[in-house]
């Protein structure tokens, strides 16, 4: 029988209210986030806190690594259960609309229905090449590229996965590239006599 995936869980601090609590961020046993409070900010140093983090999670763990598995999770399971919401809380108002957009068109889309950890450093690369390929522009190739990496780094972190198969990821030479905005000779030549004749 497969073996339970042994989570650690991640101590995280929230608002409730006007009152600051510590939780633990853990998977269920349909891979769906949850969180658990382990009781007010001010109570408690992160000691304390993480000692309760581990008491908490030794229940979620069972103790029993040989138990019924937890279903792995899905990427769309990942991405907006865990990756999105952790990222709301840093990104600005303008990147969160833009970042979300074009993780949920792109990358939910193409690769939401898979398992995270059947993922790998050749479906990601194959997936970058038809999305250059479909004409995207290199910008939008290259913050897909981004995503992913920094989504695979939380996975890692989260403990889902050992290691990250979007590490060595790159952006294809085939991605449209914008028009050059650097001036020509002439034109830099233009500049530069315009700001002597402004300095007379």
């Amino acid at each position: 029988m497969r073996r339970r995936r042994f989570q650690k869980g991640s101590l995280q601090l929230r608002k409730h209210g006007n009152r600051r609590v510590r939780v633990v961020l853990y998977y269920d046993e349909k891979s769906e986030r949850r969180y658990y409070t382990l009781g007010l900010a001010s109570a408690m140093n992160k000691g304390t806190a993480d000692a309760k983090r581990q008491e908490f999670m030794g229940g979620i763990n069972g103790g029993d690594r040989t138990a019924i598995p937890i279903r792995p999770a899905t990427v769309q399971e990942f991405l907006n259960q865990a990756y999105l919401p952790f990222h709301r809380g840093k990104w600005k108002e303008s990147t969160a609309s833009t970042s979300e957009n074009r993780i949920q068109h792109h990358i939910v889309k193409a690769l939401g229905g898979l398992r995270l950890e059947d993922l790998t450093l050749s479906t990601l690369q194959q997936f970058l090449e038809r999305k250059a390929t479909a004409g995207l522009s290199f910008s939008v190739v290259d913050h897909l590229r981004w995503d992913l990496t920094s989504m695979f780094e939380l996975a890692v972190s989260e403990r889902l996965i050992s290691v990250s198969p979007a590490t060595a990821l790159y952006t294809p030479k085939i991605a449209k590239r914008g028009a050059s905005q650097a001036l020509s000779a002439d034109q830099v030549e233009q500049a530069l006599a315009a700001v002597e004749f402004g300095n007379r």
